[in-house]
């Protein structure tokens, strides 16, 4: 389940998974960053990749 439902891995792997759900019709997605505990609070970088990456799945 937790594969049907998180887009994980590298950024590829990201903006496949991000496709795959435009694709099927989805027309919002709602984006949640998980990090490691004790990284950089927020998490200013890891939201900048993630922007750069949900932008070229769109």
């Amino acid at each position: 389940m937790v594969d049907a439902l998180v887009a994980w891995g590298t950024d590829n792997a990201i903006i496949d998974r991000l496709t795959e759900f435009h694709t099927a019709g989805a027309d919002h997605l709602t984006l949640q960053l998980i990090t490691a505990v004790g990284g950089e609070t927020p998490p200013l970088t890891h939201w900048r990749r993630l922007a750069d990456v949900s932008a070229k799945s769109a």
